[in-house]
Formats: C-alpha cells, sequence, structure tokens
C-alpha cells in the first residue's frame, strides 16, 4: 500500500450542522425562493468554504479569490469528515442524539461547501466517503481531509492495484478511527495542491 498527501486536510471551528431541508415560499417580487428549515445550517456551510478556500487561495491576501494550480480538483477523490460535538453533562457514549444530526446529512453539508469552496469540481467524484461523529472535550468542530483517489477499508488513501484475493470476514468491523477525539485536530498539514498530470 502506498500513501499519499491529501489534496486538503483543515480543522474548522464550531458546532457541526447537517444540511437542512429546502422550503418553497414567493419572495417579495413574487419569485419562487427556497429556503434551508434547518437553523445554521447555512452558517456552517460557510464556515467550511472559507477555511477551504483560505487552505487554496493562491496567496495569503484574504480578499484573493484566485486558487491555487490545481483547484479545483477534477478527479476521483476521497473524504474523511471528522465531526467533534461538545460533550452533555448527560453520559452519552456517541453523539447519536437527533440534535447532533443525521451523518449523510451533515456529509452532504460539507460536500456542497466543498465543492462551492472549489476544492473539487464536483462531488460527485467523491467515490470514498467516511463520516464520523464524537464528542470532544475541547472546542466543537471538524476535520475534514480530501485524497485523490481512493481509500482502503480504513480510510488511509492507497494507489489503485489489482484487486486482492477475497480475506475472511472478521468478527467485527476495526474502528475507523484509532484516535482518540481529542487527537483528531493534531498534525493538520497545509493543502498540497493535487498534481495536474494525467494517469497512464
Amino acid at each position: 500500500m502506498t500513501t499519499v498527501d491529501p489534496i486538503l486536510d483543515i480543522r474548522v471551528i464550531g458546532t457541526p450542522r447537517p444540511k437542512g431541508s429546502l422550503k418553497p415560499f414567493i419572495a417579495g417580487n413574487g419569485k419562487p425562493r427556497v429556503r434551508e428549515q434547518l437553523e445554521g445550517s447555512g452558517d456552517w456551510r460557510q464556515d467550511v468554504i472559507t477555511a477551504a478556500h483560505e487552505a487554496i487561495r493562491c496567496c495569503d491576501d484574504p480578499t484573493c479569490s484566485k486558487l491555487r494550480d490545481g483547484y479545483p480538483f477534477t478527479g476521483e477523490c476521497t473524504v474523511v469528515i471528522k465531526l467533534g460535538f461538545r460533550r452533555p453533562k448527560a453520559r452519552r457514549a456517541y453523539p447519536h442524539t437527533r440534535t447532533t444530526g443525521d451523518a449523510d446529512k451533515h456529509a452532504r453539508n460539507v460536500l456542497d461547501a466543498l465543492q462551492d469552496a472549489g476544492v473539487i469540481k464536483d462531488d460527485a467524484a467523491v467515490i470514498d466517503l467516511v463520516v464520523a461523529k464524537r464528542y470532544v472535550d475541547g472546542a466543537p468542530g471538524a476535520r475534514i481531509t480530501v485524497y485523490a483517489g481512493a481509500t482502503d477499508f480504513l480510510g488511509e488513501p492507497v494507489t489503485p492495484a489489482a484487486p486482492p484475493a477475497p480475506a475472511p470476514k472478521p468478527d467485527r468491523p476495526p474502528d475507523l478511527f484509532d484516535q482518540p477525539p481529542t487527537d483528531w485536530w493534531a498534525g493538520i498539514t497545509p493543502a498540497k495542491a493535487p498534481s495536474t498530470e494525467e494517469s497512464p
């Protein structure tokens, strides 16, 4: 297995919010519009857009809208989303309550943000997607990592290879995240521009 550097690796501070359902309404000018019903969903998506854009823009000028060469990435990619929620007073092992939202709707919000920020050209190109929700003792937020290409079962990037022989199924799937939640934010590296060379 050959590992590769991520094309994006960011931490976004704030309470993660899932994608809200869209509700149609008639605007003041008489034209039909839609709005998200979930409060804070759009604000969180904008926070992700801002953090992602800062990581891939061509310079340090906060007003610059130009991206570095290689963005938006147009190939297949893997996205790993680790969501950290503030630990409640009630003793719960995992954030599985309705207030923390559905994992798939969190993914929709983040993928929309990555596309809007210019990290990826089209979120349909995401071929591997890992989403985890955990409680954290520090500030809530998300760590979002994007890799070019596919991954193995543990979410580690790999180069394409011939399919291996079928292996016996384990008694239970291994933990996708060996690190404790408080270590999720450690070791974030700057985004690396994806290669523009075509695969043979």
